[in-house]
């Protein structure tokens, strides 16, 4: 294998990206930018220079049915992962893989022959009540925190016995992570639809609810060569997610996501 540096790396994610919008769109699916990638869409045309994955959001109703095209329609290289269909992805939103490239991330608690390639993450928006679907929001958000405390593995000082710790707790805990994920999708289908949306699964565990009238009509920015959907008053969307959005963080703060990765 080929180590790749943060410029390939971003390339490829996005020819991936301009390959889903694509799909999307001649489906008539919004797919959209959300956190990092529209901020690196307003701030830097592009993609923050040490970032190193995408971000894209589409409507729940949606949901289902761009699964189902991106299972059929995805170029050979690229699948589309879902909790459901995986033995190692157990996540409750979608991914799109790069499956000639591989990332090795220790944060998974799978050998090095399993790990994934280069993703995209795509997130559920749900249409929601803002004072009546809190409460079950948090109950998602709080199987989230649950499945990570439980099986995902641990980083840094302590790892060592920090993972001994886990992999007990793993092996004792009542709840597969498929039947977590299962839990977290029946909980957001019990939402009522209102004048606001929501992403339920954000994995920092962020409730922000916004309004309908933002996403009417989506519009189109520019990200490097390429344009995709964003919400209309960004200015809005950016500051609830990062208040001062147009600083640059410190430079101790300008991290990747990934650790290493490689064209197989």
């Amino acid at each position: 294998m080929k180590q790749i540096s943060i410029k390939e790396t971003q390339a490829i994610l996005l020819e991936m990206a301009k390959v889903v919008h694509e799909i999307a769109s001649q489906h008539g699916i919004p797919l959209f930018m959300v956190g990092g990638t529209m901020l690196g869409a307003i701030r830097h045309k592009g993609f923050i220079p040490w970032d190193d994955d995408m971000d894209f959001g589409v409507f729940y109703q949606d949901y289902p049915r761009l699964i189902s095209i991106l299972n059929n329609e995805l170029p050979n290289r690229m699948r589309c992962l879902t909790y459901d269909k995986s033995e190692t992805y157990l996540l409750p939103w979608i991914k799109i893989e790069d499956t000639a490239t591989k990332v090795i991330d220790k944060a998974l608690n799978v050998g090095e022959d399993k790990m994934p390639g280069l993703t995209i993450d795509i997130f559920p928006f749900v249409s929601c009540q803002k004072e009546y679907s809190l409460h079950t929001i948090q109950k998602i958000q709080q199987w989230i925190k649950i499945k990570r405390m439980v099986y995902a593995k641990a980083n840094g000082t302590g790892s060592m016995a920090k993972n001994l710790l886990k992999r007990g707790m793993a092996t004792m805990f009542p709840i597969s992570q498929k039947s977590i994920c299962e839990r977290i999708m029946k909980l957001t289908d019990t939402i009522a639809p209102g004048d606001f949306y929501a992403m339920t699964v954000d994995p920092c565990y962020s409730i922000n609810f916004f309004p309908r009238n933002w996403f009417e009509p989506l519009v189109k920015y520019d990200f490097g060569n390429a344009s995709f959907y964003g919400i209309t008053p960004y200015d809005n969307y950016l500051k609830i997610l990062y208040n001062n959005y147009m600083e640059l963080p410190p430079e101790e703060k300008r991290r990747t996501h990934m650790l290493d990765t490689y064209l197989k």
